[in-house]
């Protein structure tokens, strides 16, 4: 589904000024507590526009994107000079991780 056709349109539907625009709102609100995020790790990142929101809180953010579809992780890697992972099978083995910690 989001490997093929559906997630190739996505990627047009989700670029917009105004989305990073309200990213950008919803990350300033939603990690007042947190501090300083040094690192992050986004599974079905897409083009990555919450990671694009987040570097202009902090610019120094190491980042790291997994994605389903080849062509949004092409443009997260393009856009945004960062690693970016995709198939099936890097899905799984990056749940299992997670779900082992």
């Amino acid at each position: 589904f989001w490997a093929g056709e559906f997630g190739n349109d996505y990627i047009q539907r989700n670029q917009s000024e105004q989305l990073l625009a309200s990213n950008l709102n919803f990350f300033v609100t939603a990690l007042k507590q947190a501090g300083k995020i040094n690192s992050c790790k986004e599974f079905g990142a897409n083009i990555g526009m919450n990671v694009r929101a987040l570097k202009l809180l902090y610019p120094d953010l190491l980042m790291k994107g997994i994605e389903i579809n080849e062509k949004a992780r092409d443009v997260y890697k393009r856009q945004l000079m960062a690693p970016c992972f995709t198939g099936i099978f890097t899905f799984f083995i990056a749940f299992m991780a997670i779900s082992e910690t």
